[in-house]
C-alpha cells in the first residue's frame, strides 16, 4: 500500500457517508429512509466507488456547463467532497454551489459524523480537482451522482424501494 496516494486512500476511507452527507438536513438522496444507516461503509479498495469518483472528476465539466447555464429544469446542484481530520475522513456534499476559475465554493450540507474541522453550513472552498462526485436534478431525474448510484446498489429492495417513494427524483 506504500505505493499508493494517501489521499486516495483517505478518500475510499471517507466513502462511508457519500451519500448521506448531502443532506441529513436538506432533504439528501436517503434522508429519512427507513432502515438505510446513517454511515454505509465501503472498503478502502473498493472498485466501484473509486471508478465512480474516476467519472465524476472526468466528467466534471457537464456539471459546470449545467451549473453556468443555469438551464430550467434544473436543481440542486451539489458537489463532493472529502475532508480529512487527522486520521478520519468523510466526504461531504456541498450545496449552494458556485464556480469560478477552477474553484468550487458551497457549504457543507450535513452535520460530521467522524470529522470535527467542518460543520454544517461551513462555506468551504475546493479545487476542481478535489472533488468526488457531483449531481444536479434535470426535470426530476438523477444527473451525475456517481457514487448515488453505486450506493444505491448496496440498498436492500425495501430500501430502495422506500428510496424511490421518498427521494423526489429517479434515478435511471
Amino acid at each position: 500500500m506504500d505505493d499508493i496516494d494517501p489521499r486516495f486512500i483517505v478518500g475510499l476511507l471517507a466513502v462511508a457517508l457519500l451519500v448521506l452527507v448531502w443532506g441529513n438536513r436538506n432533504g439528501g438522496p436517503f434522508s429519512g429512509t427507513p432502515g438505510v444507516p446513517e454511515v454505509m461503509p465501503f472498503e478502502d479498495d473498493d472498485a466501484e466507488m473509486a471508478e465512480a469518483t474516476r467519472k465524476a472528476r472526468e466528467t466534471v465539466g457537464v456539471f459546470v456547463d449545467a451549473l453556468a447555464e443555469n438551464a430550467p429544469g434544473c436543481s440542486r446542484f451539489s458537489v463532493k467532497v472529502g475532508i480529512e481530520d487527522g486520521e478520519d475522513a468523510e466526504h461531504f456534499w456541498l450545496n449552494d454551489v458556485r464556480y469560478a476559475e477552477g474553484t468550487f465554493k458551497g457549504t457543507i450540507a450535513n452535520d460530521p459524523v467522524h470529522v470535527q474541522s467542518v460543520q454544517f453550513g461551513q462555506a468551504i472552498e475546493v479545487s476542481r480537482d478535489e472533488i468526488s462526485d457531483w449531481m444536479y436534478i434535470e426535470d426530476g431525474k438523477l444527473v451525475g451522482g456517481y457514487s448515488i448510484r453505486v450506493m444505491l446498489a448496496t440498498l436492500s429492495p425495501e430500501q430502495r424501494s422506500e428510496f424511490d417513494a421518498t427521494a423526489g427524483f429517479q434515478v435511471d
